[in-house]
């Protein structure tokens, strides 16, 4: 079993593919028993694994990528906006963070196909399969695994399982797409390992997880029937969380509808993202410095809360816009657009099951996490591997059975 490389050419050296299995099988267990090292140990699996082999790394073809050079614009112009953040060593320090944990994962995500896909699909779904159980135990069992070991501090554990819950209902909706080549019994545990998944997260306590779940699964079945659809409403969602968050709050509708104060929270907090971008649109206020803003007299109007930004506005593209002005905004629907180009050139259903995954996690980031925080850019580098080791397997499936024409 090996891995060669997207562009490679005949007689090109192969590389293991062994080493792509145990990465897929470790990080899904690893971020439901603790999410924090996840941001750290991928990227660091990822170098070591391309440091290995880094003769055969086609430097020029990656160079050239346009997701490599977007990466390293973002990254450059977040170590500049120190010049004007709020505060100028963390902007530089987070951005040159950002940049360590995505390089060796994006270049890892830009590389692989595995040869015959099984090796990878069964390391995921095995991966997967074992994440899912350890989730819903800590779900109904109200208990954090890592709670017991030396030295861990007491916390609530249903707000710190949201975290794991986000992850898996986004990954999750690769299990079809990594199964599908796979032998009965592996396709059963996939889906045995989807279902715990669902109930795992609708016995949680977050709204995120269940958004993600929810939009995941409605998109897989609309891509499937009428993928350009699908592509436009994506879109058309992520526009409407980004333009019409701000105006949720002052809305009627708004605080009608949303009623529980980690709801009327994240209102207020749109609210105020919305008019602090309108006083500094053009460059923002620096990478990673929304916690950083200072806060203003009084308090926010729906939950009475202190009004001041906390880490983050709980919405991506606000975040893109608030921290890195204008160019955030270009960058981050200019990468979403690339995307959406890239999977609409593959067979119906690796297109299906990649624009659930982005709905997903688009779904589950403009209600709740951070943009540039290294366990959740770890983690959708994570899934991103996994999707493209595993997608030829599913291609040849597809090519049996055929989904419906646009």
């Amino acid at each position: 079993m090996s891995v060669r490389f997207c562009d490679a050419r005949p007689g090109c050296p192969a590389l293991p593919a062994a080493g792509v299995g145990v990465f897929l099988a470790l990080m899904p267990p690893l971020m439901v028993i603790a999410p924090s090292p996840t941001g750290v140990l991928a990227p660091l699996y990822a170098l070591i694994f391309l440091g290995r082999y880094w003769r055969h790394l086609p430097l020029e073809r990656l160079r050239q990528a346009p997701a490599c050079r977007a990466l390293i614009l973002v990254t450059l112009w977040g170590v500049a906006s120190a010049l004007w953040a709020c505060n100028p060593s963390m902007a530089a320090t987070k951005a040159l963070a950002f940049v360590a944990v995505s390089l060796p994962l994006l270049v890892l995500a830009l590389l692989p196909q595995v040869s015959g896909a099984t090796l990878a699909a069964k390391s995921f779904v095995g991966g997967l399969c074992v994440a899912a159980v350890l989730l819903a135990g800590q779900t109904y069992g109200d208990v954090l695994l890592r709670s017991g070991l030396p030295g861990a501090r007491e916390v609530v554990a249903a707000i710190k399982i949201n975290v794991p819950a986000a992850a898996l209902a986004i990954s999750c909706w690769l299990l079809p797409q990594a199964s599908a080549g796979l032998s009965r019994p592996w396709r059963r545990a996939a889906g045995a390992a989807l279902l715990l998944v669902g109930c795992a997260v609708f016995a949680g306590d977050g709204s995120a997880p269940r958004l993600g779940f929810v939009i995941g699964g409605l998109t897989l079945g609309l891509a499937w029937l009428r993928p350009r659809a699908a592509m436009v409403l994506l879109v058309s969602g992520v526009l409407l969380a980004h333009l019409g968050a701000p105006l949720l709050g002052p809305s009627e509708f708004g605080q009608k509808v949303f009623q529980p104060l980690s709801w009327r929270h994240r209102m207020d907090i749109w609210q105020l993202a919305g008019e602090l971008i309108i006083e500094r649109p053009l460059l923002g206020y620096g990478f990673g410095n929304s916690g950083e803003i200072p806060a203003r007299a009084g308090v926010l109007p729906l939950s009475q809360r202190r009004a001041a930004m906390p880490l983050y506005p709980h919405n991506v593209p606000l975040q893109a816009q608030l921290e890195l002005g204008v160019l955030g905004v270009v960058a981050f629907y200019s990468c979403l657009g690339y995307l959406l180009q890239c999977l609409w050139r593959l067979p119906r259903a690796v297109q299906t099951t990649g624009v659930a995954l982005l709905a997903a996690a688009l779904s589950v980031w403009c209600v709740g996490y951070p943009l540039w925080r290294a366990t959740w850019i770890a983690w959708l580098y994570v899934t991103a591997v996994a999707f493209q080791a595993t997608r030829q397997g599913w291609g040849q499936r597809a090519a049996i059975a055929p989904g419906p024409k646009v």
